[in-house]
């Protein structure tokens, strides 16, 4: 298993279409980008991912 999901993969997770999960891959990436961090164009941390959308902890 990566350490990064892709579009399609955040497809699958969560059920949405290619556009809403390239949407949510930049909203994502936007987020770790404001707390330094960088970021893989495309692809997602799955832990961040993760964190965001399964576990939800904010």
């Amino acid at each position: 298993m990566s350490n990064f999901m892709s579009a399609a993969d955040v497809a699958k997770e969560l059920g949405v279409g290619r556009t809403k999960s390239q949407q949510i891959v930049k909203e994502l990436n936007a987020e770790l980008e404001k707390m330094g961090y960088l970021t893989v164009q495309g692809k997602i941390s799955r832990k961040f991912f993760e964190k965001r959308y399964i576990y939800n902890e904010e």
